[in-house]
């Protein structure tokens, strides 16, 4: 049944290319078929309508006239709508896309969303930090069903549209996706915590669907998931106590988190995590049969437990917890179970930066066979001497090491800590490894225009980066070390000292044989320390042939680089220096070209 706007909500504009006709005067010789046909009909329903009002035995007449006049009204207006509508469509189907097949436009549909979902996986990491899930991808599904009738049913016959699904939409929309997804096409599927709303939501949901129960309307569902988002396993486990026994043989990504915020305190006698940690068998609670396909694993709020050892197959692990959670497995070192994975490829991995891992954990080598992507954030001093010390990662192609406010403060504020905690060599043949393969070192002092540390792990806007690289474009750096946004809180950026644990870390923590340096400053003009700071940065760089240096102030740069003593030579082998929008003044340039030639330090172009 079309459903059409009232009349009274049409606009009309009069216009003298379509004034009413005159009833009261003949049609003139340029009159149309059309317009007497109009004429007639306006004749007739005048005259009905008169003799409606006429009629004097009934005192109330004229209402039934005017009812009778707006009756007719709308039928016209209603009519012309109808015809309007068709013309729309025969006007259409004129434009280029109208006429490609329906299989066509179809993909066109696919490709669309897919990108779109591409584009938004990319931008939100499932451990790091909570997303909004799949509400942009209800939207692009949203904006494509709105646009005509003929894409409306283009879309809702293309099963492959409607295979991303939040259980925190409507109960009527969730109902409208599966029935356009089919019944075997694998689900990206993202489960809320189960609130009272929710709950009653899910309710309804059900009776829809005519499942028996909720467990069974998610075990219907997750039959069908190969990605999965669980966002507070707690509360899941609290609504099927007895375990949900859920079948995902199709399952390639699992998220599962805990999220403290929806505790019921009150109700709770036991802390979640210490149930998760004795009984070491929530894998089991929830799935039955997910351990053949399951590749990504992300887990936050607890650490990894002993029964995801069975997932052989996983490749990429993301691990994000509190100190709490070393509490309750004080001799169990958080990679041990990690290490025992066969073919772990990638490793986030978070700790909260706050507590320190227990002295009294097993302190033993652990072996990452096949480990090629570590990253840390946000971890303590003492979770990064433990890698250091004990793992062993003969496979290893790239380290990020992400710096937030809590790791700043253990660095920079030693007093508080344990003096040069940080500041020390890295002791470390995995990362001499990695280095050994960069040719570029990059500093780059972005402020709040950085980049996020990696495509696939999103986190705020990077402060300060130091990155060595296999080459000048190289995507995937072997090595960076992040300054997120957070240190904007507690330093200005009006000087060095902001990035001075970037230099400090150049300084006296790696060690490397790049052949090439780029510092870069973006957003305002970035201050280069004192020649006491960038000296010792610089004299680790005896293999570094050509420095570029992009909007920063380069006076102390100029100075350090002027060396009078051989032994003490920043950068020895320095023949390309290139300075992009920097300010010095301009004889700088000739005495330093002329004091390294005495010392036999050629320099042989500079920008």
């Amino acid at each position: 049944m079309l459903t059409l706007s009232s009349p009274s909500l049409l606009e009309h504009i009069y216009s003298e290319a379509t004034a009413p006709l005159l009833l009261t005067s003949d049609l003139d010789s340029s009159a149309n078929p059309e317009d007497c046909l109009l004429r007639q009909l306006l004749c007739a329903v005048e005259a009905e309508a008169s003799r409606l009002a006429s009629r004097r035995e009934q005192p109330e007449c004229h209402y039934e006239a005017n009812d009778y006049m707006v009756n007719m009204k709308n039928k016209v207006w209603n009519s012309m709508s109808l015809v309007q509508a068709r013309l729309n469509e025969a006007l259409n189907r004129r434009v280029p896309i109208a006429r490609l097949p329906n299989e066509i436009l179809a993909k066109i549909f696919e490709y669309y969303i897919a990108d779109c979902f591409k584009e938004y996986r990319a931008s939100i990491p499932s451990a790091f930090c909570v997303p909004p899930l799949y509400c942009r991808m209800r939207s692009e599904w949203h904006a494509i069903m709105q646009v005509c009738q003929t894409w409306r049913r283009v879309a809702t016959n293309t099963p492959t549209l409607f295979t991303i699904l939040d259980l925190n939409w409507d109960h009527s929309i969730i109902d409208l996706f599966m029935q356009c997804s089919g019944t075997t096409l694998p689900l990206s599927i993202y489960i809320p915590g189960f609130s009272k709303s929710f709950r009653a939501s899910f309710e309804e949901l059900r009776h829809m669907r005519n499942t028996r129960d909720n467990g069974e309307l998610l075990r219907v569902l997750m039959a069908r998931a190969q990605e999965l988002h669980l966002q507070d396993v707690y509360s899941l486990a609290r609504e099927f106590p007895d375990g949900l026994d859920a079948s995902a043989p199709l399952l390639h990504s699992l998220t599962l988190k805990m999220n403290p915020g929806n505790f019921d305190w009150d109700a709770q006698v036991e802390n979640p995590l210490a149930v998760f940690t004795r009984s070491g068998d929530f894998r089991s609670h929830i799935f039955h049969d997910m351990t053949v396909q399951l590749q990504n694993l992300d887990l936050s709020g607890f650490g990894f437990t002993k029964d995801w050892l069975a997932c052989v197959n996983l490749r990429s692990v993301s691990v994000q917890f509190h100190g709490s959670w070393y509490s309750l497995s004080p001799v169990i070192s958080p990679f041990t179970y990690l290490a025992d994975l066969p073919n772990l490829e990638t490793l986030h991995f978070s700790d909260g930066g706050e507590l320190e891992p227990p002295s009294a954990q097993n302190r033993s080598v652990l072996t990452f066979n096949r480990l090629q992507a570590l990253t840390f954030r946000e971890v303590t001093l003492g979770t990064l001497r433990d890698a250091f010390t004990w793992l062993n990662l003969p496979a290893l192609q790239q380290f990020n090491l992400l710096c937030g406010l809590q790791l700043y403060d253990q660095c920079m504020w030693p007093g508080a800590f344990e003096p040069n905690g940080f500041f020390a060599l890295w002791q470390c043949s995995w990362i001499d490894t990695i280095l050994e393969r960069a040719s570029q070192i990059r500093l780059a002092l972005d402020g709040s225009h950085g980049r996020d540390l990696c495509p696939s792990r999103r986190s705020c806007d990077d402060y300060a980066t130091l990155m060595f690289m296999k080459t000048p474009n190289d995507e995937n750096p072997v090595f960076r070390l992040t300054l997120d946004e957070s240190i904007r809180s507690v330093e200005e950026d009006k000087d060095y000292k902001p990035y001075l644990m970037l230099y400090d870390t150049l300084t006296h923590c790696l060690r490397h044989r790049a052949s090439s340096m780029v510092i870069t400053g973006l957003g305002p003009r970035k201050p280069l320390p004192p020649s006491d700071i960038l000296g010792p940065v610089l004299m680790q760089c005896p293999d570094v042939t050509s420095l570029t240096v992009i909007n920063c102030n380069a006076e102390s740069l100029i100075h350090v680089l002027r060396s009078v003593d051989l032994a003490d030579a920043a950068i020895p082998g320095l023949r390309e220096l290139r300075l992009q929008g920097c300010s010095l003044e301009a004889e700088c340039l000739p005495y330093l070209m002329k004091e390294r030639e005495s010392l036999g330090l050629v320099i042989t172009h500079i920008e």
